[in-house]
């Protein structure tokens, strides 16, 4: 087997669009449970690992775990322990260096973000919930060793919000990489989840609020479309128009809906030279088991650009 990492965003310049969905590698995984930090409820369990995932420490989780098990269910719970411990990494990130302290205030971000997630969209507190998130964030960028710009992409009269990391310390046109994001993630949490390591490895990234998602719904109420080719192409043409990126390697990656925007996007926007939809999907009897993608040597094959197909 290939290391997806390696296979699927290798951009090689012979290469055509290729589209990896919802491919499983190992099937032996799709026997093996999700670890329940609250057995059975899948809402719970699965945003505590979701928060490990963008980055969560072991002793700022412990610090609410035992208060959590004790109220499994009750969501007003889990928005005041989460909310707790966000607010415990800002008022630590008072102290200490500039990276200290941006490291603290991305977990405040992220642990802000998992709090509001099970607050009611009408209610007044997701809005409110919601602020934190982008106050810490913003803070967090500012202070960061590492450039992450705030951008706006034009699209449709009005726009996008979004985060560009650009690849540091070399100079000319660079492979490019649109993170799109599902039913409730954001630009900040697909950040918190990538960090630098596509950077790391030469990629420009564009972490970005389409319709239906994050600021771009919440605040400026742009809500989600079937034709999501629309705001994916307005992201391209933004990238497009920077210089550090190569308008002949641009792709793609989706998480869960996000899964559903980016193959929708890649039919139609031809300018996108590889597109990932990874997908979850729930057991017949209630657990949870994460699709992944993987691709094998064989899809490269099919894909060059001599190919007649």
């Amino acid at each position: 087997m290939c290391n997806p990492a390696h296979k699927i965003f290798s951009f090689a310049a012979d290469f055509r669009l290729e589209l990896v969905f919802a491919v499983f590698p190992i099937k032996q995984w799709m026997a093996a449970d999700m670890f329940e930090f609250f057995p059975g409820n899948y809402r719970w369990s699965y945003n505590t690992l979701l928060a490990f995932a963008a980055g969560g420490q072991l002793g700022d989780v412990a610090l609410i775990l035992p208060r959590l098990q004790t109220a499994v269910g009750d969501d007003e719970a889990w928005h005041r322990e989460w909310s707790w411990i966000g607010a415990a990494l800002s008022r630590r990130a008072e102290n200490g260096s500039r990276e200290t302290a941006s490291e603290n205030l991305f977990l405040s971000s992220l642990y802000y973000t998992i709090g509001e997630h099970f607050i009611p969209p009408a209610d007044s507190r997701r809005l409110d919930a919601y602020g934190h998130v982008l106050k810490t964030f913003e803070r967090a960028r500012e202070l960061a060793p590492y450039a992450l710009e705030r951008v706006l992409v034009p699209y449709d009269g009005t726009t996008l919000p979004a985060y560009f990391m650009p690849v540091g310390g070399e100079a000319g046109r660079h492979p490019s990489l649109i993170f799109i994001c599902g039913l409730d993630t954001t630009k900040e949490l697909w950040f918190l989840r990538a960090r630098q390591q596509f950077v790391q490895r030469g990629f420009n990234c564009l972490f970005i609020d389409t319709p239906g998602i994050g600021e771009a719904l919440r605040y400026q109420k742009l809500y989600t479309r079937y034709d999501y080719e629309r705001p994916i192409s307005a992201a391209v043409d933004y990238l497009i128009s920077r210089r550090e990126v190569d308008p002949d390697r641009i792709g793609i990656v989706g998480s869960s809906l996000g899964g559903y925007y980016v193959s929708r996007a890649a039919a139609f926007e031809k300018r996108l030279l590889r597109c990932l939809g990874a997908t979850h999907g729930r057991r017949r009897h209630g657990r949870s088991a994460h699709i992944s993608a993987h691709v094998h040597h064989r899809y490269r094959d099919h894909a060059r650009r001599d190919s007649p197909d």
